[in-house]
């Protein structure tokens, strides 16, 4: 009973640590890069096919990889 509430334990811990790189690397950090990138596209000097890259792939695929990720630890 004692070794299961360890476990249990250990596993909250390190879903809050992944809970918090999740939201810095793919919630904070993206909505700051894309919104410094409308601005850039606005002026001229960015491309938005590069914007588009960073919502339409890079996100969803870090978002995929953190599941994998829980999912291996679990």
């Amino acid at each position: 009973m004692e070794e299961r509430r360890r476990k249990y334990g250990d596993f909250i811990t390190m879903l809050g640590l992944f809970a918090e790189l999740y939201v810095v690397g793919l919630v904070a950090g993206p909505l700051l890069i894309v919104v410094v990138m409308s601005i850039m596209c606005f002026l001229g000097s960015a491309s938005l096919a590069t914007l588009a890259a960073i919502v339409y792939i890079i996100i969803p695929l870090g978002s995929t990889g953190f599941i994998f990720l829980i999912g291996m630890q679990s």
